[in-house]
């Protein structure tokens, strides 16, 4: 990976109140079967909200990191830098501020909190609104998008999936390529990438986008989405997925050498990914491909059966890890 994205202090930050809840850690328990699949429906709505045995615990974590970090002010709302410094979080950092406020809504269902996600996502948008071609990370588009499309689910506000729209086409658009390794998504745009820095295809890229594309298609009924999030998995799956193991690796070059990194955020959210075509589809080989990799964190990703920050390849990034595992 070439920026600093899993080791910023910022994000570690934000990352607090969803670990809160949804504990990382394995039990002994018996294998189960999968669960039948719901088919999407042209008049569904999209709409989760988990329990939880430690939910004092959960509301207790997000109650505190809003007080320490969430402004109110000039009719702007936004979780700031740090303690000691007022500022806003910015472009895809504030954007993985939104989500954790977003997986707390679904966790709850609050009419305070879905008010939080409405604003945040409002304030947001003024800060950074379109076009985003001044960006040339496509992973940073994806969790834009990410934002923005779920805050649409939950609020309703149609100008949230307005811009998650055009956030996933410009993406694709631009860094969906057949040239090299047979399509996928690059994660830096070619022409954008600093001097000495290789140019690949990551997980960051394509399993964010690939979510993008199944939020949009559940929130539209849009075929040409569910068509788009297929057409990437597929490509994620015979390029950067160990369908033995699991295992999720980071990207490929256009030598179609594969960086075999570990990172559990990269397992976390082709997790995700995963179980969104499951609930789509209702094909059972997503299914399965999420639960091997869940396997293949708790085999190989823990330590004492916990996920922590131990190892290096970890990070700060547990939560969507969290995310994935929880919502399957």
């Amino acid at each position: 990976m070439k920026k600093d994205h899993l080791n910023n202090r910022n994000v570690m930050r934000s990352l607090i109140p969803l670990t809160a809840g949804v504990m990382l850690m394995f039990p002994a328990c018996k294998k189960t079967e999968a669960p039948q699949a719901k088919q999407a429906t042209a008049d569904s709505k999209h709409e989760v909200h988990f329990s939880s045995a430690n939910s004092g615990n959960a509301d207790a974590a997000f109650n505190a990191f809003n007080s320490a970090f969430l402004v109110n002010s000039g009719g702007q709302t936004y979780y700031k830098k740090s303690i000691n410094d007022g500022a806003a979080d910015g472009t895809w950092v504030a954007s993985l501020d939104i989500l954790v406020a977003e997986d707390a809504y679904e966790r709850t269902g609050s009419t305070a909190h879905k008010t939080l996600v409405n604003n945040l996502c409002s304030t947001w948008l003024q800060n950074t609104p379109p076009p985003w071609t001044w960006d040339g990370w496509n992973d940073d588009i994806g969790w834009f998008s990410l934002a923005l499309i779920r805050g649409y689910q939950i609020t309703g506000t149609a100008n949230f999936l307005t811009q998650a729209k055009y956030g996933f086409n410009m993406a694709y658009n631009r860094g969906w390529d057949t040239q090299y390794n047979g399509g996928g998504i690059w994660e830096q745009q070619p022409d954008m990438t600093p001097a000495g820095e290789s140019i690949s295809k990551e997980a960051l890229s394509n399993n964010s986008l690939g979510k993008v594309a199944c939020y949009i298609y559940q929130s539209t009924h849009e075929q040409a989405y569910l068509d788009k999030a297929i057409q990437i998995y597929d490509w994620v799956w015979h390029h950067i997925y160990n369908s033995a193991t699991g295992q999720v690796y980071t990207g490929i070059d256009r030598d179609n050498v594969v960086n075999q990194g570990l990172a559990v955020y990269n397992q976390g959210t082709f997790v995700d990914y995963a179980n969104l075509l499951y609930q789509i589809t209702g094909n059972i080989n997503y299914y399965n491909d999420a639960k091997r990799t869940i396997d293949y964190v708790k085999n190989n990703m823990t330590t004492n059966g916990i996920i922590t920050n131990s190892a290096s390849y970890l990070n700060t990034w547990g939560d969507e890890f969290a995310r994935g595992w929880g919502t399957l």
